[in-house]
């Protein structure tokens, strides 16, 4: 509606009971309640069923794109097991977690909605600027008045003890055996010895001996293995774009970046962060598409499109899943050859 500067819906899973959480920050000039209005009208449709297949399946594609991008890394992988095994006490769902989210029907929004999402369920927090006020005087206290260190009524007279060295004896340890209850000698103390860091401390099993000398030695370094880099490939299109491309087909996503010169170095020196406004209305607007209707084509591919200034770039990203490349690619060339720039999205 354009009445927001962001609205979110946030979910705290947890094992037991989770949160379904809304952020909704107005425009300036927008009250907080409108948009609260406008949300619990988008509430009551859910639990009437009015979902339609097509909010659906855009909702379905932007979770599959994040959960492919998740498993980019060994480590994002291993994390997504153990929420698995942590949270649904089988890490073995995560091989069919998209499945199970293309199988969600728009009855099922329905019925979820209908069981948790009521108006008697919530808590609405209002957090909204105070006026400014003036901060309340504090009282000035009085400065000490210095005193001087030579007026006479303040000498101080100090007398200092002589230091006295004692002499220090010393006692030979006795070596005298003790005698235990059952009528025995035990050995002196000191017949003992203590054992000292040259002493050889072993642990010994059926198999070996190990000393601490050789625990201290770390193992020797796995040997090293060769990097291998994906294939390369470089084109020039006919319009003289040079083209880099790497293919790696583990995962069906796509990221495609158009690197232009330009960025904070080409704005002039009075200008400061005019690059940066300029990447930003890139995506608000072509003479095609209105900024709402470039959001709502990328949300249906399940993409991501996001355009920045570096300080001697223009780059303007497009991301999401390899079936929607086409349509991904071709909203990224509208917006970087048709901008409109429009002014009521500075």
């Amino acid at each position: 509606t354009g009445q927001a500067a962001a609205a979110d819906t946030l979910i705290q899973g947890n094992v037991g009971p989770s949160l379904f959480s809304v952020i909704l920050i107005p425009n300036p000039g927008v009250e907080p309640q409108t948009l609260v209005a406008i949300y619990e009208e988008e509430l009551a449709q859910l639990r009437e069923g009015d979902v339609t297949t097509a909010e659906l399946n855009k909702a379905v594609n932007q979770i599959r794109t994040e959960t492919l991008n998740s498993l980019e890394s060994v480590l994002s992988v291993a994390e997504s097991v153990q929420a698995a095994n942590f949270y649904l006490d089988n890490p073995e769902l995560l091989l069919n977690e998209l499945e199970r989210y293309q199988a969600v029907t728009p009855a099922d929004i329905e019925r979820v909605a209908e069981q948790y999402l009521q108006p008697e369920s919530r808590n609405l927090i209002n957090v909204v600027m105070a006026e400014p006020t003036a901060p309340a005087a504090q009282p000035v206290s009085p400065l000490p008045q210095p005193v001087s260190p030579l007026a006479p009524s303040t000498a101080v007279t100090a007398t200092v003890a002589p230091t006295v060295t004692a002499p220090m004896t010393t006692t030979p340890m006795t070596t005298t055996p003790m005698t235990t209850t059952n009528g025995t000698e035990e050995p002196p103390m000191s017949a003992t010895p203590m054992p000292t860091a040259t002493n050889a401390i072993t642990q010994t099993d059926a198999t070996q001996t190990t000393t601490l000398a050789e625990r201290a030695t770390p193992p020797p370094p796995l040997p090293v293995q060769a990097l291998n880099l994906p294939p390369i490939s470089q084109s020039e299109l006919d319009n003289g774009l040079n083209v880099i491309s790497v293919s790696q087909d583990q995962l069906p996503i796509f990221t495609a970046v158009l690197v232009l010169p330009g960025g904070e170095s080409a704005a002039p020196a009075a200008q400061t962060g005019v690059a940066a406004l300029t990447a930003d209305l890139l995506t608000r607007g072509t003479t095609t598409r209105s900024a709402q209707e470039i959001a709502g084509t990328i949300e249906e591919t399940g993409g991501q499109l996001i355009a920045t200034a570096g300080q001697d770039t223009l780059n303007v990203l497009v991301s999401g899943l390899s079936e929607n490349f086409a349509e991904s690619l071709a909203l990224l060339g509208d917006v970087a050859l048709n901008p409109t720039f429009p002014a009521q999205e500075l």
